[in-house]
């Protein structure tokens, strides 16, 4: 009797289990349609984009280095990346844009990794919803900043630095 209730206890847990794993992998789902969406939104430069933007445009990969005008700084590797997107793609809100959308999507994959290493339970799909549906982490991947990118890099070192995540 005692070994059928250990059983049962056992498959309610992994039925648990499954369930909560589609429900992080629904919120994974959820924040990358949340930053496809942003990005599809097609809004307007704002001026502290069209500032970084006009940059871009205008220099040379070796000029990139050289101190920004209007007041503009982002990391050269960013710099390099939005200036590879203008060339392949055109000067359009959705070339400046694809970087930022690229790294908000790799950030949720690498959160969802985190997080399932990091947490048990009920909480991974709750700081997977989180994260997700963070009001910044959406807004930043349809944004011509580096803020995203830096977010998944932190991610990223995040999961190769942490011994429970690797």
């Amino acid at each position: 009797m005692t070994v059928s209730k250990f059983r049962q206890g056992l498959l309610k847990l992994q039925f648990e289990s499954a369930q909560l794993d589609r429900l992080s992998l629904a919120f994974v789902g959820f924040g990358l349609v949340a930053r496809l969406v942003q990005y599809a939104a097609n809004r307007s430069l704002w001026f502290d984009e069209a500032s970084l933007a006009i940059n871009l445009v205008n220099r040379s990969y070796g000029e990139l280095l050289e101190q920004l005008d209007y007041g503009q700084a982002a990391p050269p590797l960013f710099l390099w990346g939005e200036k590879l997107a203008i060339q392949l793609w055109g000067n359009s809100e959705y070339a400046l844009r694809l970087l930022p959308l690229l790294a908000g999507l790799i950030s949720v994959g690498l959160f969802y990794r985190l997080a399932k290493k990091l947490t048990t339970g009920v909480t991974t799909p709750i700081a997977i919803a989180l994260f997700a549906s963070l009001e910044y982490t959406v807004y930043y991947a349809g944004e011509v900043k580096p803020y995203i990118s830096d977010l998944a890099i932190a991610v990223w070192l995040f999961c190769c630095c942490c011994p429970l995540a690797v």
